[in-house]
């Protein structure tokens, strides 16, 4: 089970897409590790059109060793500015996993990130709602996050998906009346909700 996701997010220069998404997939491969990168097929202006490369690392000093390597290797880091020229933005984020996912057979061709908000004080009654849900659906079951700096009141709960049908399954799960409790305490505990559904254009097992 991973410990902690490195992510790394791109948001393309017009025109841009189709080679950040080429040369983020080739940046991946060159790494040796398990991973996926993704790229953003339904959002609002939240989500910007984004790539996405998620990369899990076992522990903490594994995350370590990984940023180590990136700084003494002049070659990923000539790769990495080389993307980043062709983007707007660029963001690096870390997640600390507190509930592993499960992958559909075959592996994930989608996935759904849900953002929750907390309210103020919150966060800790949000991830154990989570957790519930997580053990309720009958579907998928989520994996659940929360960012290494950044809004600490922030948590992620993403779906992994081997198709747009069984997206709709989920979302007729989350809206049916088994789970209007769990909505109803979700809503009362957080300020904002954003969902983003991302087709997954590759994966490694490292």
């Amino acid at each position: 089970m991973p410990s902690y996701i490195q992510q790394i997010r791109r948001i393309p220069k017009p025109g841009k897409s189709e080679s950040v998404l080429q040369h983020s997939i080739e940046g991946l491969k060159s790494l040796n590790r398990r991973g996926n990168v993704n790229f953003t097929v339904s959002a609002s202006g939240e989500s910007e059109g984004a790539i996405t490369t998620d990369i899990p690392v076992s522990s903490a000093s594994d995350l370590e060793l990984f940023h180590d390597a990136f700084r003494n290797s002049p070659d990923s880091l000539k790769a990495f500015d080389e993307i980043a020229e062709e983007c707007a933005k660029v963001e690096l984020q870390i997640y600390r996993v507190v509930e592993p996912g499960v992958q559909p057979d075959g592996g994930a061709k989608y996935n759904a990130r849900n953002i929750f908000v907390a309210k103020r004080g919150e966060v800790g009654n949000v991830i154990e709602t989570l957790r519930e849900l997580r053990n309720a659906f009958e579907t998928v079951t989520p994996l659940i996050t929360v960012p290494v700096g950044g809004n600490a009141d922030t948590v992620r709960a993403v779906v992994q998906l081997s198709s747009i049908e069984q997206l709709e399954q989920w979302f007729e799960e989350v809206a049916s009346d088994k789970f209007k409790e769990y909505r109803d305490r979700i809503g009362g505990l957080t300020i904002h909700r954003f969902v983003e559904v991302n087709r997954v254009e590759y994966r490694s097992q490292g």
